[in-house]
């Protein structure tokens, strides 16, 4: 796999990476590692964001490294997204060498400090064009993560409102289904509300064509990632064969047991 491939298969573990970080900047103190000695080494100006930003970002690295096992986020994954944070928070997608420089002192300063314990990983130079593709493609789990987790979107966006609706109506008909196989002189009415199949997937795979077509007219690596893209479809339209093929009560109860029957579950 190629390098913009594997930035491209962290963003799954960005929202939360955000969340990590985010607890940080709430409770941020004035931090000695990001005084003069460190903007002086950067070679940047310091003021009071970057002095800030710098302390929350040596919080979150320890955070990254010494807690891996029990939030189970792959380095990689964690340092390619404090390099798209570094890109768009603290320089405003400003991309500049400023902005690479701080970025790299972030993980020098990190590493000097534990080098003991850690061994140094750094996301190689992304480039303007790849940071912008990882934002859209970090939107799209961040919706999926906050229907996930909070039970609904404060995004008004026309994607993540209409995931958020399929997402509502596929779990209310699978609860539906559900409930009649525990009540079998009703299972027969689940022969009229087969068509959900049938919609609800090929809503779900336009939503996600056209955000296919987004990155494939715009990303030179976009025929990379409609390939992985085409396998995720591929698993969506074996909900519909596998609905279609549904006849028994056994097979309803086989839903409870596979995964690919929860669409809050399938983004990763």
């Amino acid at each position: 796999m190629n390098t913009v491939m594997i930035y491209y298969s962290n963003v799954n573990f960005f929202p939360e990476c955000n969340k990590i970080i985010n607890g940080y900047s709430s409770k941020w103190i004035e931090d000695d590692n990001c005084g003069e000695q460190f903007f002086n080494r950067v070679g940047i100006e310091k003021d009071s964001f970057l002095e800030k930003n710098c302390g929350i970002a040596l919080l979150y690295l320890s955070d990254i490294d010494l807690s891996i096992s029990s939030h189970k986020i792959p380095r990689e994954a964690g340092y390619t997204y404090l390099y798209y944070w570094v890109y768009h928070v603290v320089f405003k997608s400003n991309y500049s060498e400023d902005m690479k420089k701080f970025y790299k002192a972030l993980i020098d300063d990190h590493y000097r400090t534990y080098k003991s314990i850690i061994s140094k990983y750094i996301a190689e130079d992304i480039s303007k064009v790849n940071l912008e593709k990882l934002k859209i493609l970090y939107d799209v789990y961040a919706c999926l993560y906050d229907i996930k987790e909070n039970n609904g979107y404060q995004n008004d966006s026309i994607f993540c409102s209409s995931l958020k609706y399929i997402t509502e109506i596929y779990n209310k008909e699978m609860n539906h289904q559900l409930h009649n196989i525990s009540n079998p002189h009703t299972l027969n009415s689940h022969k009229s509300n087969m068509g959900i199949y049938i919609v609800i997937p090929i809503l779900v795979i336009l939503l996600i064509s056209l955000f296919t077509l987004t990155l494939y007219k715009y990303n030179i690596h976009g025929s990379h990632l409609l390939e992985i893209i085409k396998r995720k479809i591929s698993t969506y339209s074996n909900i519909n064969e596998k609905g279609n093929k549904i006849g028994d009560s056994e097979m309803f109860i086989g839903i409870q047991g596979d995964s690919r029957y929860n669409v809050l579950y399938n983004y990763e």
